[in-house]
């Protein structure tokens, strides 16, 4: 018999914002690197900021917070 893994809703939403964000990363950077328009680089960084707060919103249940590696104190 198989081991089957069970994972919430929760923990779902957890792995596809992450990778929502890992692949919006990917696009800044080609949009960044052929000198897009910035109103496109802008319409990215606002979806990644909108996948960001539900991540934060989820990782407030369990008392963790997320910080973006721009927003990090010195």
């Amino acid at each position: 018999m198989k081991d089957e893994w069970i994972i919430s809703e929760e923990e779902a939403s957890v792995i596809d914002l992450l990778e929502q964000i890992k692949n919006l990363n990917e696009l800044l950077n080609i949009h960044k690197q052929h000198q897009s328009t910035p109103l496109m680089i802008q319409q990215y960084e606002d979806m990644k900021a909108e996948f960001l707060s539900e991540l934060t919103g989820i990782f407030r249940n369990y008392d963790l917070q997320v910080i973006p590696i721009g927003l990090q104190a010195v």
